[in-house]
């Protein structure tokens, strides 16, 4: 569907002007347990692109509708289909592009692999991620 005859709704949810992530206001925001890294990173770059359309609740319950429709195959009426269809899917380098420029989210993954390692392998300091 085209964006003139899908045109994207209006903001309802005004950040702070200066760029913090949006999962800064939302602690509990984690990859689902059935993301892989790729759709984990998708779904998160349509959080970031609509944080400032949307009520926080609203835009994550989207990108959850957004995923399932694209990744799991999953249908939803036409209406809130509508709402979500005109938003492609990046390709890795769209979303290596998007991280380079969103570093506060890639130091999130790597503070999230030092977690799971340490709980995995045992206490140390010396755990390293490049």
């Amino acid at each position: 569907k085209n964006m003139a005859t899908n045109p994207m709704p209006t903001s309802t949810y005004i950040n702070t002007p200066t760029f913090v992530s949006f999962a800064a206001d939302l602690p509990g925001l984690k990859q689902a347990a059935w993301e892989s890294r790729y759709h984990w990173l998708c779904r998160r770059k349509f959080i970031e692109d609509h944080r400032n359309m949307y009520t926080p609740e609203r835009v994550i319950c989207l990108s959850m509708v957004w995923s399932n429709i694209n990744f799991m195959g999953c249908k939803y009426s036409d209406k809130l289909e509508d709402r979500v269809s005109y938003y492609p899917v990046p390709d890795q380098s769209e979303l290596d592009r998007w991280l380079d420029v969103h570093k506060d989210i890639r130091e999130e993954e790597k503070e999230e692999v030092k977690i799971t390692m340490k709980r995995t392998l045992g206490s140390s300091d010396t755990i390293e991620i490049p």
